[in-house]
């Protein structure tokens, strides 16, 4: 392959099979895109793809050049907090030789974390085989810190809601409950019974607009969370689901789970009560399972449910299903997201690795270590 423009080796693409516009056309193009381009082998199981190619853009944002990531695996990209999930689906689609978008944390050669939005897509040979992967990718750093604002400021906006409801609001139903019990008396004196059944009604009315209050108020901002646990809120969650939509709905746990930070507790929560929402008003389901499991530094949260299957074109679909929303909340505390058909139905998962946050088996996350 003849390629002569400036700062591009020939020896870059000698590995990349002919194309059918000019080499030149075709180098100064990857050479000059303002986008981070990969390139790599097409082998996925060990010892895993290789890189063959990356462009200035890729050198700009990583800090390594091509000389010396050429022959690695992306792997050399990867670190604690890139997602195994997303990992494990993206290899998945890959097998079926399927173009691949997704979002990772990813690593610069001094260490830094930057978070990364790519495209995957197969380069086929004439028999219709993969023989190459190429990568296109872009910074989306400041956005992923953006949404964690966003969503700051909307968690402390539904506090300051849900405590004005019930400061106000809330107090003022509950005084005129009071007012009437004590008037309950006077009401019985009169011995009209029309009177005493209006008033009865009218009570239970109260009651029941008090109690309505008090769901949207843990609902807004669910004050058990910070105080009981994350558990405790999911099976409070679970039972308020089967009384709204009729659906069976339950919580396991193992019994040494222990979430002591009240902002992953909150999004956890909120996250599962927005995959709850999906499966029922979506995926027509009937049956929800929340499992959630854990390990010395590990957490890992499912909600299943047996309704309709999530298309791979959903999946794929960033504004679907409330499935943005979900990804915002599981970035926020650095945690990986997974949505996936199941036998039985749909499973939304994520997986938790933090051990500063996190508390399980009873200890203290640094005496883990």
């Amino acid at each position: 392959m003849n390629l002569s423009t400036p700062g591009l080796s020939p020896e870059a693409f000698e590995d990349l099979p002919d194309v059918e516009v000019p080499h030149k056309l075709f180098a100064a193009a990857v050479q000059h895109i303002r986008s981070p381009i990969v390139i790599t082998s097409a082998e996925l199981e060990r010892p895993e793809p290789k890189i063959l190619y990356v462009n200035p853009a890729f050198t700009e944002i990583t800090g390594y050049e091509l000389d010396e990531i050429r022959g690695k695996t992306p792997r050399i990209l990867q670190g604690e907090r890139t997602d195994p999930l997303l990992l494990d689906v993206l290899k998945r689609r890959l097998r079926e030789d399927e173009h691949f978008r997704g979002e990772a944390v990813n690593y610069r050669k001094d260490g830094t974390e930057y978070v990364i939005e790519w495209e995957i897509s197969p380069i086929r040979a004439s028999d219709g085989s993969v023989e190459y992967w190429v990568a296109v990718q872009r910074d989306v750093t400041e956005r992923h810190l953006l949404e964690r604002e966003v969503l700051d400021v909307s968690t402390r906006e539904q506090k300051r809601i849900a405590e004005d409801l019930h400061d106000n609001l809330g107090q003022t139903m509950t005084g005129i409950l009071m007012r009437m019990r004590a008037l309950e008396s006077r009401v019985q004196e009169r011995g009209d019974d029309d009177l005493t059944e209006e008033f009865e009604s009218l009570r239970q009315h109260m009651r029941s607009g008090l109690d309505g209050l008090r769901k949207h108020v843990r609902q807004l901002y669910p004050v058990s969370l910070a105080n009981d646990g994350l558990i405790p809120g999911l099976q409070e969650l679970a039972s308020n689901a089967e009384a709204l939509y009729g659906v069976t709905s339950t919580v396991r746990a193992d019994a040494d789970v222990d979430v002591t930070s009240a902002d992953i507790a909150t999004q956890l929560y909120r996250i599962t009560q927005e995959a709850i929402t999906n499966s029922v008003k979506h995926g027509g389901a009937t049956v929800i399972e929340v499992v959630v499991r854990s390990s010395d530094d590990h957490l890992r949260m499912t909600i299943e449910n047996n309704g309709t299957h999530i298309s791979r074109d959903a999946i794929q679909d960033p504004e679907g299903m409330g499935l943005r929303i979900m990804r915002q909340r599981a970035r926020a505390i650095q945690a990986g997201f997974a949505i996936r058909p199941s036998d039985r139905g749909t499973i939304v998962e994520v997986s938790l690795k933090n051990r500063q946050l996190l508390r399980v088996n009873g200890r203290d996350p640094e005496s883990t270590s």
